[in-house]
């Protein structure tokens, strides 16, 4: 757990305030984001490299042939599955 000091968010606040009013804010969130970036997730991969993702219709293709249909008892029911006749 990090422990913070009690003026650590005023301070914070004064800091982000100060980059905005002298005009180096856009600068600063692409920083930002190029660091949450790298402590989030490429810390979590071998030498930094993010695999790529894999494609939306592979991804749905996959998971729809994995999906199981319900059995169906003989006279047409449906098994409910909790082994009552």
């Amino acid at each position: 757990m990090v422990v913070s000091s009690p003026t650590a968010g005023a301070e914070a606040d004064l800091k982000l305030r100060a980059v905005r009013s002298n005009g180096g804010f856009d600068a600063y969130w692409q920083f930002h984001l190029r660091q949450e970036r790298r402590r989030v997730h490429q810390s979590r991969y071998a030498d930094g490299v993010i695999p790529a993702a894999v494609s939306t219709l592979v991804r749905s293709r996959t998971r729809s042939e994995t999906i199981s249909t319900p059995t169906t008892r003989p006279g047409g029911g449906r098994s409910s599955g909790c082994g009552t006749g």
